[in-house]
């Protein structure tokens, strides 16, 4: 029986057509009993080869190990051949695997997320009429007597937990990070300038690695930090704030945490602010 039969089913398969993860983790501790065995082989056979040729037997005997050792030698290189292969078919489909969980874990969150939105919306009618019910017994002068009976709505602090704003804000918040994430995801279109039969193509300029500072007050101040991502204020003028503009002292912007992390640690900003969720991720 070949390699690929031990290793694979039939002589035609290849680690690349392996179509699992069982089916590419079976294969690879396969390969690996194959090798031990041939360890073991190896060390057997040497010793025959000995004993042989210290009880002066045929050169026929002698040749018949040297044969097995050769196709053990032979097993081994294809082994070493095959394994990195494997390895890197499994961490494929392992790749694959997550990235698929990731999607579905995904849609359920924004199904659930949509669902609770939409709740939240339905009870902003009676929690209004709710609350105007309590300033009518307040109005009327019975606020002494409203207290045996009224429950306030949850709060914290003075605020509503549930209220149009609150649930405007995270709606907000939302479509924020879902527009980040649809920019960061979307394909970069080619730079490449089409240049006209017969004539040469101009060189390209030499682009600045930093902007020029601007001469301009600070002016962005971005709102909320989304999970995953940061706000930093600038202490140095020059630096890409992620729109194609440059920096000066005093801007405030939202940037991916590992984009703000960098920034950070070549001192031209400070974080301020960390997305709630990812708080124990900064440096």
């Amino acid at each position: 029986m070949s390699i690929f039969d031990r290793l694979f089913g039939t002589a035609d398969a290849k680690p690349e057509g392996l179509a699992t993860i069982s089916e590419a983790a079976a294969a690879l501790e396969r390969l690996r009993v194959a090798r031990a065995a041939n360890v073991q082989r190896e060390s057997e056979v040497i010793a025959e080869r000995r004993a042989a040729l210290g009880s002066d037997a045929a050169d026929a005997v002698i040749a018949k190990h040297d044969r097995e050792l050769e196709k053990i030698c032979l097993d081994d290189e294809r082994l070493d051949v095959l394994e990195p292969r494997i390895i890197a078919r499994l961490s494929a489909l392992q790749s694959s695997e997550r990235a698929a969980l990731l999607a579905q874990l995904r849609d359920i969150y924004n199904a659930r997320a949509a669902a609770l939105d939409a709740a939240m919306a339905a009870v902003l009618d009676p929690l209004a009429d709710l609350q105007e019910a309590i300033r009518q017994l307040d109005a009327a002068g019975f606020s002494g007597e409203a207290r045996a009976f009224v429950v306030a709505p949850p709060n914290v602090g003075n605020a509503i937990v549930i209220s149009g704003e609150t649930l405007e804000n995270w709606r907000q918040q939302r479509e924020r990070v879902a527009d980040m994430h649809a920019a960061a995801a979307a394909p970069r279109p080619a730079s490449a300038k089409p240049v006209a039969m017969g004539k040469a193509a101009e060189p390209e300029p030499v682009r600045e690695s930093i902007k020029r500072a601007p001469s301009r007050a600070p002016l962005r101040h971005d709102g909320p930090v989304a999970y995953g991502f940061a706000k930093i204020a600038f202490l140095r003028a020059g630096v890409d704030l992620g729109d194609g503009m440059a920096s000066v002292p005093g801007d405030e912007a939202v940037r991916p945490l590992e984009v703000a992390n960098q920034i950070a640690r070549s001192g031209a900003a400070d974080i301020i602010e960390i997305g709630a969720a990812g708080a124990d991720a900064a440096e």
